[in-house]
């Protein structure tokens, strides 16, 4: 019954729809457009008369970004202030840096500067470790200590509300830590387990090595800044006191304070350091480590089981106080500092050998270290450092396109306005530029000086910087790639230790 009620209904429909058909206009037949026999190549530019869809509309190009300076006040005991006043959240950040790192580690020593600054929260003034973790957690702050090369910092990031009471647990970090027996021994422990562990991971081994075998051992930027299994033994707690009473000092620090703070309210906080005095000792002078001469060398560290190589290829960098250094951020960029790079391109995209291929120059006070480096396929090995080097050396000898060259522009550009939106990535970069002994005003001259490089600024540098010898270090399977480096080109190579011995 309701399949015959179906077909009924369908019928009366289809009648419908002829009867509406006999009474509808006719079809007007479909508009004719006139197609071009053929479309230009891409690669060929249209004239304005010749482009369908009419001339370019000309875009000017946007000016370089340029940050104000923070405002530089003066402290007590010779300290010195960076202020940047950002009042539209309730939020604040301070970074005090100090110009002395693990280039201050006393000889055979190595790490001292790390252990000192790891020890820094582990109980200051009146409080314990555990109260300090609980403290900072209840005012839903952050608290950071640590070293690098040059410099040796503490951190901390707190809503405005909270800025009293975890900036007076932030001074007492920097100016009374307790150094404990207990507390010192727990984390020399755990700094020797991080030691131990680190030999398994290939990239930190890979680091180590690059920065060793490019400036010796005895070099003041050879050694690892947490050091090494062998120099971690020497180190005492004794060392981590005489390291903050020598080298943490007011009259060469810098407070970098950013975010919901005015300069009243900075002066006011720095009075809490006030107590904190210079020892009667004049200090040493600031000085950058000595530039070495590099030579070309291939080293390998054999890992026989390692799924992955680590391969780069190592030169000498830049002091960041050079006029060099902005533009090279681009002629960088180009080559290895962006996903869209030419090493990221070809090992990546093109080859599929690695997740991805970057290169950096480092941040140094002193002349530094270039890398360009990936984790490979270790089948690939040998193809992939050939790639490598190639890539680098046809860059050095020609340089960023035109177009590399715009992109670079405007991808540093949008870097920099990013690195600027919170008020923790500001406090942080500016520390690093104070503790390198830079100008409050380096950022603002520095993108006006990388904006305004053209193309053939890039190329010369790319020349300077990336041309000449280069250290190859390898961190892989030797038994399975030896005969493929040797057929790259790649042989005789020495077999180093990932640490001394």
């Amino acid at each position: 019954m309701r399949t015959l009620l179906a077909l009924a209904s369908l019928s009366v429909s289809l009648s419908f729809v002829a009867g509406c058909a006999k009474d509808a206009p006719p079809a007007l037949p479909p508009p004719t457009m006139a197609l071009p026999t053929a479309m230009p190549p891409r690669d060929v530019a249209l004239s304005a008369s010749e482009d369908p869809l009419g001339p370019r509309p000309h875009v000017a190009q946007k000016p370089p970004f340029k940050p104000d300076a923070p405002a530089v006040l003066k402290g007590p005991n010779g300290l010195t202030i960076w202020l940047v006043q950002r009042h539209e959240l309730p939020l604040v950040a301070a970074t005090l840096v100090i110009p002395r790192g693990s280039v201050n580690d006393p000889a055979g020593k190595g790490g001292v500067a790390s252990f000192t600054a790891n020890m820094l929260d582990e109980g200051a003034g009146t409080l314990s470790a555990l109260e300090i973790s609980r403290k900072i957690d209840l005012l839903g702050a952050e608290l950071s200590t640590s070293a690098a090369q040059d410099y040796s910092y503490v951190s901390l990031r707190t809503l405005k509300k909270n800025l009293d009471p975890a900036f007076a647990i932030f001074s007492d970090v920097i100016v009374r830590p307790t150094f404990s027996e207990v507390e010192g021994k727990r984390v020399h422990e755990l700094w020797d387990n991080d030691l131990k562990s680190r030999q398994s991971d290939p990239q930190a081994v890979s680091s180590i090595v690059c920065a060793r075998e490019l400036f010796g051992a005895e070099h003041a930027y050879g050694h690892p800044v947490d050091g090494t299994i062998k120099s971690a033994k020497k180190v005492t707690l004794a060392d981590a006191r005489a390291f903050h009473a020598s080298m943490y000092r007011p009259d060469q620090a810098v407070l970098v304070l950013v975010g919901d703070v005015t300069a009243d309210e900075a002066q006011a906080l720095a009075g809490r350091f006030t107590k904190w005095v210079a020892p009667k000792a004049a200090a040493a002078p600031v000085v950058a480590p000595p530039a070495i001469a590099a030579k070309a060398r291939i080293v390998l560290v054999d890992r026989p089981d390692a799924p992955q190589s680590v391969i780069s290829v190592v030169k000498l960098g830049v002091e960041m106080s050079s006029p060099d250094f902005p533009p090279l951020g681009r002629v960088n960029s180009a080559l290895g500092g962006s996903f869209t790079s030419r090493l990221n391109q070809d090992l990546r995209e093109d080859h599929g050998w690695t997740y991805g291929a970057k290169s950096r120059f480092s941040f140094t006070r002193g002349t530094g270290m270039f890398v360009a480096s990936a984790a490979v396929i270790t089948a690939k090995t040998p193809e992939a450092l050939k790639a490598l080097v190639n890539d680098t050396d046809a860059y050095a000898a020609e340089g960023p396109t035109r177009d590399e060259a715009e992109k670079t522009r405007l991808l540093l550009r949008a870097e920099l306005v990013e690195s600027y939106e919170g008020v923790q990535g500001i406090a942080q970069r500016l520390g690093r530029q104070a503790a390198l002994g830079l100008a409050a005003d380096f950022d603002e001259k520095a993108s006006v000086a990388r904006d305004a490089a053209h193309r053939d600024e890039l190329a010369a540098l790319a020349k300077k910087y990336l041309g000449g010898a280069s250290l190859i270090v390898i961190v892989g399977p030797k038994a399975k790639i030896e005969a493929g480096l040797a057929a790259q080109g790649f042989g005789g190579f020495e077999v180093v230790a990932a640490e001394e011995p």
